[in-house]
C-alpha cells in the first residue's frame, strides 16, 4: 500500500514538472518511466493508471520535441515497451476477472468511443499529442475543456478541444469534471487515453452544505414555478426520457450552497418523485435542475434568470429536447455501429429558436440553428408533436430514424449497460 501511495505521489510530481515545461524532452521521458514502473508487482493496480500506452505517448512526445526528431534514450525505451507490455498482461490475467465493473467505468468506455467518433485529426506522418483537462466552473455550473499540454500544431489541439467540448455540451450529465484526456495520432492512427480523478462529481459534498440563504431559496423557488403539473406531464415522453447511463438524482448545479424542494403538486406514480435543485453562489441561485421520476427525466438544466417563461418557450424547449435527445440516445445505442456517414447534429450555443403558426394560430413548425450554422426545421403534426425533421430544408433521414426509434434506442442503451455489468 505504501509503495502504491508513493507511486501516486511521484506521478503527480513528475506530471506537474512536465506541465510547467511541456517542451522539455527529458520531462516526458521521466513521466514515461514513471508509468512504465506500473509493470512492477504491487503497482499495476494503482487507480491513477490507464494503460501502458501512456509510456508510449510520453516517449514519442520526447522524440517529437527533440532536435531533428531524434532521441536515442526515448527510442530505446520505446522499443523495449512491447516485451514489457506482454509480460504485464500475463501478470494481470490472475486478477482481471476480479475487477469491479461499475457504471463509471462503462461511462468512461462510452466517452472514449464517442470521442473517437467525433475527433478527426489530420493524417500527418508526424506524431502529435495534446493533453486536455475538464474543469468545473463553480460560478456557472458548466464544464469546460482546457488544453494543458499543447502539441506543436495549433489546429491539431483545436480539433481535439472541439471533440471533447462537444461531449461536455451534448452529454453534460456524464459529470467528467477533473478528468484529463490525451489525444495522440500518427499516420492515420488515433489513440485516446483518460485519467480520472480520485472521485468524480460533487454529490459527496452536498451532505456537508449549510442551510442556504433565504433570498437564494426564494429566487430559485420563484424560478421553479415555470414547471406546472401540466407542463411536467407534457414533457415526460419516451422521446425525452434519459437512458440509465445519463440518469442523475442530483445533477451537478455548481455554486457554494445547495438548495431544493419537491414540486407542490401530485403527479402519476411513474413520474414521482419530482423535485428541483439549484446551486447558490454569493447568495444568488445560478444553476437550476428540475427532475421527474427521480432523474429519468431532466426537465430543465439551465441558469437562473428573470426572463418570463411563456407557453411558447415551453413548447420550443420540449420539441428541442425531444429531437436532440433522440440523436444522443441513438448515438449511445449504436456506438459500435456508426459509420463514416453518421453526422453529429448539435444545437448552437446560442440558437435562434422560433415557432411557426398557420393562419388559425396553430403550431406547425419549430426552427432553430445548429452548431455548424445549418437551420433545423421540425414540422409538427396536428397534436403539436414531431412529424418530420429537416436540415436546411432537406429531410434528414438519419435524424428522423433516430427519432422514430427513440424507444428502441432507450432499450438498447440500457441493455448495453446491463451487459457491461454481467461480463
Amino acid at each position: 500500500m505504501l509503495r502504491t501511495e508513493h507511486f501516486g505521489y511521484l506521478t503527480h510530481c513528475v506530471s506537474d514538472a512536465v506541465a510547467r515545461d511541456p517542451y522539455n524532452p527529458d520531462g516526458h521521458i521521466a513521466l514515461g518511466l514513471v508509468y512504465q514502473n506500473s509493470l512492477e508487482p504491487g503497482l499495476s493496480r494503482c487507480g491513477m493508471l490507464t494503460d501502458f500506452g501512456q509510456s508510449e505517448f510520453e516517449y514519442k512526445q520526447a522524440i517529437t520535441l527533440s532536435p531533428n526528431r531524434r532521441n536515442d534514450e526515448a527510442q530505446r525505451l520505446l522499443n523495449a515497451l512491447p516485451a514489457l507490455k506482454k509480460a504485464a498482461e500475463a501478470q494481470r490475467k490472475g486478477w482481471k476477472s476480479c475487477r469491479t465493473r461499475t457504471r463509471r467505468s462503462f461511462l468512461e468506455e462510452i466517452t472514449k468511443k464517442l470521442l473517437l467518433n467525433r475527433w478527426t485529426p489530420s493524417t500527418s506522418t508526424h506524431f502529435y499529442l495534446t493533453r486536455i483537462r475538464v474543469e468545473h466552473n463553480t460560478q456557472f455550473g458548466d464544464l469546460r475543456a482546457v488544453v494543458l499540454v499543447p502539441s506543436s500544431n495549433a489546429e491539431y489541439d483545436e480539433a481535439a478541444f472541439k471533440a471533447l467540448q462537444s461531449i461536455l455540451d451534448d452529454f453534460r450529465l456524464f459529470a467528467l469534471e477533473h478528468y484529463e484526456f490525451q489525444f495522440a495520432s500518427q499516420n492515420g492512427q488515433r489513440w485516446i487515453e483518460w485519467m480520472g480523478p480520485g472521485s468524480v462529481g460533487k454529490l459527496g459534498l452536498l451532505a456537508f452544505e449549510h442551510e442556504p440563504f433565504e433570498r437564494a431559496t426564494a429566487r430559485a423557488r420563484e424560478f421553479s414555478l415555470r414547471w406546472t403539473e401540466t407542463r411536467v406531464k407534457n414533457y415526460c415522453t419516451v422521446e425525452t426520457q434519459l437512458p440509465n447511463l445519463l440518469q442523475h438524482k442530483y445533477p451537478p448545479v455548481g455554486g457554494h450552497k445547495f438548495i431544493g424542494e419537491d414540486f407542490p403538486f401530485q403527479l402519476p406514480e411513474d413520474l414521482m418523485p419530482a423535485y428541483w435543485r439549484a446551486g447558490s453562489y454569493c447568495n444568488s441561485p445560478v444553476r437550476f435542475a428540475a427532475l421527474a421520476a427521480g432523474g429519468k427525466w431532466i426537465l430543465e438544466f439551465a441558469n437562473v434568470d428573470c426572463r418570463k417563461y411563456t407557453d411558447d418557450d415551453f413548447a420550443m424547449h420540449r420539441i428541442s429536447d425531444a429531437v436532440f435527445f433522440s440523436m444522443r440516445r441513438y448515438e449511445l445505442a449504436h456506438i459500435d455501429d456508426l459509420d463514416e456517414h453518421w453526422k453529429v447534429r448539435s444545437r448552437s450555443m446560442k440558437p435562434h429558436e422560433s415557432l411557426t403558426r398557420d393562419a388559425g394560430g396553430k403550431l406547425i413548425a419549430f426552427k432553430s440553428q445548429l452548431s455548424d450554422g445549418s437551420e433545423l426545421t421540425v414540422d409538427l403534426d396536428s397534436s403539436g408533436n414531431v412529424a418530420t425533421i429537416r436540415v436546411d430544408g432537406k429531410v434528414d433521414v438519419a435524424w428522423n430514424k433516430a427519432y422514430r426509434e427513440s424507444a428502441l434506442s432507450l432499450e438498447l442503451a440500457d441493455k448495453a449497460l446491463q451487459d457491461f455489468f454481467s461480463k
